[in-house]
């Protein structure tokens, strides 16, 4: 909103520095972020990845362990739910096993009109892991899905993002300890942070931060 950015511009003027934690990938969020006018590194993929926003450095990234994406995946489309992946967080576009209704739907919604197609085994054997893995479906089979996931893997974590809209990170990976690793970046106690949050994803971020606003 405007009033919220108008806000944001005047604390920056205070010279308190903002940024973003976003789940979205950087391409994504960059139009976003420069609205802003951030000049320090932001938070993206839930906390999988930290970017400077001039240089494109990437200060920190973890990806998913191969043999978790594997099980992910193949659990996934099993319980007729839809899975596409990011490899790439700065330039690259989703990329998907197959264009089904579901599929095109969510990336109609979120305004992804580039992505690529792979094959299974492909995805799994040649490339690198992914960054993050989404999973597209009712809340229903999501939760059921995510609860028998958590039972087979262990080096993951799971976070709702939207009802139908499940996202599969790193182990020890969320927006709270991103925050964390920027604060020690910039010598920046945790204690005189401030975040803002609505959604699960958010839960430790909130926690983590001297002041959580929900």
């Amino acid at each position: 909103k405007a009033e919220d950015l108008d806000r944001i511009f005047k604390l920056r003027k205070n010279e308190i520095k903002v940024t973003v934690a976003t789940g979205r990938t950087f391409s994504s969020a960059l139009p976003y972020i420069r609205r802003l006018n951030i000049d320090i590194p932001v938070i993206t993929c839930n906390g999988a990845e930290i970017i400077h926003l001039e240089t494109k450095e990437v200060l920190f990234e973890k990806r998913i362990p191969k043999e978790a994406f594997r099980e992910a995946v193949l659990t996934a489309q099993n319980s007729n739910l839809e899975p596409l992946f990011y490899v790439d967080s700065l330039h690259g576009a989703p990329c998907i096993f197959k264009k089904t209704d579901k599929i095109m739907a969510f990336l109609n919604r979120e305004g992804l009109t580039d992505f690529t197609v792979y094959s299974c085994n492909k995805a799994m054997d040649t490339m690198l892991p992914p960054i993050k893995l989404q999973i597209v479906g009712n809340s229903r089979n999501l939760k059921v899905y995510k609860d028998n996931l958590y039972s087979l893997v262990r080096d993951i974590n799971m976070v709702m993002t939207k009802s139908n809209y499940l996202e599969i990170l790193p182990q020890n990976t969320s927006k709270g300890s991103a925050a964390r690793f920027i604060c020690n970046l910039l010598n920046i106690p945790l204690k005189n942070t401030l975040s803002f949050g609505d959604s699960s994803n958010d839960e430790e971020l909130l926690l983590d931060c001297g002041i959580g606003v929900r």
